[in-house]
């Protein structure tokens, strides 16, 4: 007998400085996991500045620097000033982030760790603070390397690949 349930897509919440976009190299690999094949009801929070000239098929939430930060950053203080910033605004989310966050419910977080930016640490910051993974003991943000090692597990032994 045929389940008459409808399927329930899980909830992808990706936050990261490359979103999926079909014409940037590694992104076309997450825009064809995620975008194209349409098993995941994603929402994408992003702050890559360079995403306004691409058309897309989802409507993306930036986030970036505040005006002031942009203006200090234009100048010869530069060196200086982005360790500071670093250091100070690791562990600051943006309200329009924790907003969209909140909203959508996230099943799932999903980022790309080691990336130059700094919005890795901020998918951290929100997968601690929202009950994202109720089934797992511990709350988890997948990375790129977490999927990665998933599907080679999966081809080697399906089973271990669910636990």
């Amino acid at each position: 007998m045929i389940n008459s349930l409808p399927m329930v897509k899980p909830r992808l919440l990706y936050i990261s400085y490359t979103p999926p976009i079909p014409t940037w190299g590694g992104a076309m690999a997450f825009y064809r996991h995620f975008i194209e094949r349409k098993d995941f009801e994603i929402k994408v929070i992003t702050s890559s500045s360079e995403l306004l000239a691409e058309p897309l098929s989802y409507q993306p939430l930036r986030f970036g620097l505040s005006p002031l930060s942009q203006r200090i950053f234009r100048t010869r203080l530069l060196p200086w000033v982005y360790g500071l910033h670093s250091l100070i605004s690791w562990g600051r989310v943006p309200a329009a982030v924790w907003q969209a966050a909140y909203a959508f419910k996230p099943d799932v977080i999903f980022t790309i760790a080691g990336s130059w930016d700094y919005s890795a640490l901020i998918a951290e910051r929100v997968a601690r603070r929202l009950p994202v993974a109720r089934g797992m003991s511990a709350r988890r943000v997948v990375t790129a390397a977490h999927v990665a090692a998933c599907q080679a597990l999966a081809q080697v032994d399906p089973l271990r690949a669910l636990a």
